[in-house]
């Protein structure tokens, strides 16, 4: 009477639980949230794990939940509680405990999410090396993919259509980026993808050569120059290739020259 026929047909789609755990009021209004929160909401086939919680967690936030955190920590429980799991994967699960869902409320939802990964990741491999035995078609064999880390076959690629928040490009998860990312970088100062140095192009006013900021340049800098008297990098005096006009001898100015002191 109190939970009307909605709440009666929710309680009739609960998931298979003892006669103890459906007398626990606590227990029963997580399954009623879950139920009205997220509905019958199920990972798709080809759904990434981060992006399938990411959308839990905007549904449980958009429903005002007073804590979406732990709403969405027991809504992923119950689809691993309720996942298939065989062959590794379920070896794994087992080598934790014979009560999964007590394992599992010890962790953090990062955590969590990391174990469904490795069960998924011990299912992959599995069926992997099925596939391969099976199909004397290469092309048709699911293989380990450089670009989402799992196994899949041709153009099935998870990856495919998500865009790398390291170097912006398609077709790959950030994980397994091959751009090579540059820390306190040498030439300009900044963190950048190798191949967008901002002194690219750019001319340092110390040596005179390209491609790094004068305030970074590695060449050595000479101070009151015995040729010229000037202060410059050791590859740029002013005096190289001039001829002195008191002794004839090249390198040096005839203000720097040595002659002139002799004479004196």
């Amino acid at each position: 009477m109190l939970i009307g026929p909605l709440g009666e047909q929710a309680y009739k789609d609960f998931p298979s639980c003892n006669a103890l755990q459906m007398e626990d009021l606590e227990t029963l209004l997580c399954y009623f949230d879950l139920y009205f929160i997220f509905g019958h909401r199920k990972r798709k086939k080809d759904e990434n794990i981060e992006n399938y919680i990411d959308s839990l967690m905007l549904v449980a936030i958009a429903s005002n939940h007073g804590d979406p955190v732990n709403i969405v920590k027991e809504k992923i429980m119950q689809d691993i509680k309720n996942y298939n799991f065989t062959g590794k994967a379920m070896l794994f699960i087992q080598s934790k405990g014979n009560n999964l869902v007590s394992y599992l409320q010890l962790l953090d939802l990062h955590k969590i999410t990391l174990f469904w990964k490795q069960c998924e990741d011990l299912m992959l491999q599995k069926n992997c090396k099925n596939l391969q035995q099976l199909s004397p078609n290469p092309q048709l064999a699911e293989m380990e993919c450089i670009r989402c880390g799992t196994c899949h076959s041709r153009n099935h690629c998870p990856a495919h259509g998500m865009r790398c928040n390291n170097c912006n490009g398609y077709n790959h998860f950030t994980d397994y980026c091959k751009v090579k990312y540059v820390s306190d970088c040498i030439k300009c100062g900044t963190h950048h993808i190798q191949s967008r140095c901002l002194a690219f192009g750019e001319m340092c006013t110390n040596c005179g050569k390209a491609n790094h900021f004068s305030w970074l340049c590695k060449v050595p800098v000479v101070k009151n120059c015995l040729r010229c008297g000037k202060d410059h990098a050791i590859s740029m005096c002013p005096a190289q290739g001039q001829v002195c006009g008191r002794c004839n001898k090249p390198n040096h100015l005839k203000e720097k020259c040595l002659s002139k002191l002799n004479d004196e």
